[in-house]
C-alpha cells in the first residue's frame, strides 16, 4: 500500500476522533449484564445493557423526586421526599429530606 495514502487515512481518522470528542458535552457508559453465549454453537449471542443514573449537583430551585441524587459538596444524596428540599448536608433539617450515600 502507498505510504502516502496510510498517513492521510491515519491523519483523517485522528482528526475525526479528537472532532467528534469535542464536540460532545456529556458521555455516558454502559454496561452488560447477562452476557449469553449461545447453546447451540452459533455465532449469535445475547447481551442485555445496563441502566444508568445520573448524579445532578443540587439545586435549590429543582423540584425532586423520591429516588432522586444530587452531589452536594462531593457527597451524593437520595432524596427521601418529593418538593423543594432543604441543601442536603448543610441546612437544618436535612437528614429529613435525603439519605447520605
Amino acid at each position: 500500500m502507498d505510504i502516502k495514502r496510510v498517513i492521510k487515512k491515519v491523519a483523517i481518522m485522528t482528526f475525526m476522533i479528537f472532532t467528534i470528542s469535542s464536540v460532545t458535552d456529556n458521555t455516558f457508559a454502559y454496561w452488560t449484564t447477562n452476557v449469553l453465549g449461545p447453546a447451540d454453537g452459533t455465532t449469535t449471542g445475547t447481551v442485555l445493557v445496563g441502566t444508568w443514573t445520573t448524579v445532578s449537583p443540587y439545586d435549590p430551585n429543582t423540584s425532586y423526586n423520591i429516588g432522586d441524587l444530587v452531589e452536594n459538596n462531593g457527597i451524593t444524596y437520595e432524596a427521601k421526599k418529593s418538593g423543594l428540599l432543604k441543601e442536603p448536608g448543610v441546612e437544618t433539617g436535612w437528614k429529613s429530606e435525603w439519605t447520605q450515600l
